[in-house]
């Protein structure tokens, strides 16, 4: 039978989720914005808070006379998590998304359906101006659908 080591464990999942929310912030992997919008930002905070937790023992060792101090830390990483999560700051967001953003959800739900259809969408996201043009194209209907 296999004996994982917990603390190993811990880590590898503090790493993935780091790894996956530094890719999105940075504007890596795209394609995620479309199907799950914001909620990838809090991996960063909540992959920290496995680092630490992986770090629990020695975490508390070094705040031994003061043990409130580690839950503060905790439900900092936590509290940033969950902020990330339902609202992520301007900051956190890749330039691109940030261009996105400044359109109504009617516009930005256009962008979504065709970038589902579409899997040249990206093109359409290099600088501002071809955010803008593609915007307005989809306010007018001209670039919605059959662009394959």
């Amino acid at each position: 039978m296999f004996n994982f080591d917990t603390q190993l464990l811990i880590l590898a999942f503090g790493l993935i989720f780091i790894g996956l929310g530094t890719a999105a912030r940075f504007g890596y992997w795209k394609k995620w914005f479309w199907q799950i919008r914001g909620s990838i930002y809090g991996y960063i905070p909540f992959g920290c808070l496995f680092l630490l937790y992986a770090y629990d023992e020695n975490i508390k060792k070094c705040f031994s006379p003061y043990p409130w101090i580690t839950w503060i830390i905790y439900c900092l990483f936590f509290g940033l998590g969950v902020w990330f999560t339902a609202r992520p700051p301007n900051f956190i967001k890749p330039l691109w998304i940030r261009w996105i953003d400044k359109y109504p959800e009617n516009i930005v739900e256009a962008m979504r359906i065709y970038a589902k259809e579409n899997s040249a969408w990206e093109s359409h996201i290099q600088t501002e101006e071809t955010v803008d043009v593609w915007a307005k194209s989809l306010k007018t209907g001209k670039g919605q659908r059959g662009k394959k």
